[in-house]
């Protein structure tokens, strides 16, 4: 879970090894019902393909959902590229209210 400017934004980070580089992905699907209130809450949402079908299936639309993914190069650790993505998020995140 990650706050930006009042908003808390669900976001699933993934390190894969890019020819012996770290290449971090970051991923977040956000339905914009209101900011998550905890961690526990977001990992409850079954986010994969299947999860998407039968939340359609049980008539639950997600109006007004967005996903954003973010790809960067050239952090060696996960926490300088928490840091730049949480700097990037920033500058695009406008606060609720």
């Amino acid at each position: 879970m990650v706050a930006i400017n009042g908003v808390k934004l669900p976001i699933r980070s993934y390190k894969f090894d890019d020819r012996g580089l770290p290449l971090h992905v970051m991923y977040c699907y956000w339905d914009a019902r209101s900011s998550f209130d905890s961690v526990d809450a977001a990992v409850e949402e079954d986010w994969t393909a299947k999860g998407r079908i039968r939340a359609a299936l049980r008539g639950k639309r997600e109006i007004g959902a967005q996903m954003l993914e973010l790809v960067v190069w050239g952090y060696q650790d996960d926490q300088e590229a928490q840091r730049a993505l949480e700097n990037r998020l920033a500058g695009i995140v406008r606060g609720q209210g």
